[in-house]
């Protein structure tokens, strides 16, 4: 694998690991947890995986990249979308609220930017081919 991706892996890796501990642990445990992000984390792996073992750059491996970076935008959309409320409560809200949803709150936050993060590099990679 090449280091951009491994890298991006990684990134997603960790903003995936941020996303269950927050979503199964601390303030949102009782809480329905969305299995989206779980599921385009291991799609833009599988697809970063696909585009590295694909031998010379293609119109097919350029639609891979395309692909992978679809799935971490959404994950990133997912992401934040699931800890809207969570912000406004922490944010707005600023009454007799549990420290753990501070925690909560800004390791999300972390873990959008890691998504973010993983978004830019698979950006790089697609517009740094070699012929």
């Amino acid at each position: 694998m090449k280091k951009t991706s491994i890298f991006a892996t990684v990134t997603a890796l960790a903003a995936l690991v941020i996303y269950l501990l927050t979503s199964l642990t601390g303030f949102m445990a009782g809480k329905a947890m969305n299995i989206w992000p779980v599921v385009l984390t291991v799609a833009a792996i599988v697809l970063l995986f696909a585009a590295d073992k694909m031998k010379k750059p293609s119109a097919l491996k350029d639609i891979v990249i395309v692909l992978t970076g679809f799935a971490l935008i959404g994950c990133i959309s997912f992401f934040a979308m699931d800890r809207v409320k969570l912000a406004a409560d922490v944010w707005f809200i600023p009454v007799n609220r549990p420290a753990t949803e501070d925690v909560a709150l800004y390791c999300s936050l972390a873990g959008v930017a890691l998504y973010l993060i993983s978004f830019v590099t698979v950006t790089v990679k697609a517009f740094s081919h070699k012929e």
